[in-house]
């Protein structure tokens, strides 16, 4: 192989290994873009080769979570269900913040109500400074899918994971707005905007119908996974903590309904 093409094969390992394109410049002097062209050059596609990177690094997190768990699961367990606040768990165990939060979802919606307390907590700032660097990562309009992406895996200052998009969704009521709020740009209102397309009972009809579906109380990936195949039938996830005050209060209320006798 000529030593141009071993020089290209290297920068394309060092991409897919999860280095950005002026991470790898860096390692070869070269400019960010000079790096695309070469890789280009080489036949490396650079949309093929950033998925590659993407799927590589969801790959390493899902190991690194499994590992906690395997080693902390039960004790992470333990604590949670003996009333110990989710950022006192992580700093006894030594664990983080996707390990407790993936045993909290195991323990069920409604468990996490008596620690609600302990959930982290965003200024409007700190979700409105996400937002923005997210946007300066992606460029263009902002998607919710984009966002997510970005924010997988990352870390404010003080440790808390970044805030997903529906606490950006709830805090300035949707994504446009909170586009609008941090100064973005964003897509063009929609005619339906402001509508109230789906009400409080239709929220609990929606969460009673995916109860029968799956056998117990959904939490809120397994709902959106049904809610998906319904395509648009039935309120989204936001929708329904917005409706009834968070996923916890429409689990609750949805019980609540289900256990009412019915009306002679």
């Amino acid at each position: 192989m000529p030593k141009s093409d071993k020089r290209i094969a290297a920068m394309a390992a060092l991409r897919v290994d999860g280095m950005t394109l002026a991470e790898v410049g860096a390692e070869f002097g070269l400019t960010r873009e000079r790096v695309r062209q070469l890789l280009v050059k080489g036949g490396y596609e650079p949309g093929r080769i950033k998925n590659l990177a993407a799927a590589k690094r969801r790959r390493r997190l899902a190991a690194a979570l499994q590992n906690e768990l395997n080693a902390h699961g039960p004790a992470i367990r333990r604590l949670l269900l003996d009333g110990e606040s989710l950022s006192t768990t992580a700093t006894r165990l030594g664990v983080s913040p996707r390990a407790i939060g993936a045993i909290d979802q195991e323990l069920g919606g409604l468990a996490r109500a008596t620690r609600a307390r302990y959930l982290p907590k965003y200024t409007d700032a700190e979700v409105l400074d996400c937002l923005r660097e997210a946007n300066k990562l992606v460029g263009g309009i902002l998607s919710g899918h984009d966002y997510d992406t970005v924010a997988d895996g990352r870390n404010l200052a003080d440790g808390r994971e970044w805030p997903g998009r529906q606490t950006a969704i709830l805090r300035f009521g949707s994504w446009r707005d909170a586009l609008l709020a941090a100064g973005l740009p964003h897509n063009t209102s929609s005619g339906v905007r402001g509508r109230r397309l789906f009400e409080r009972e239709h929220c609990i009809d929606a969460i009673l119908e995916v109860t029968r579906a799956v056998g117990r109380l959904p939490s809120p990936t397994q709902y959106d996974a049904y809610a998906q195949k319904m395509s648009g039938v039935l309120p989204s996830v936001s929708t329904i903590r917005h409706r009834l005050g968070g996923w916890t209060e429409a689990l609750r209320a949805a019980a609540r309904f289900n256990a009412m006798p019915p009306e002679e």
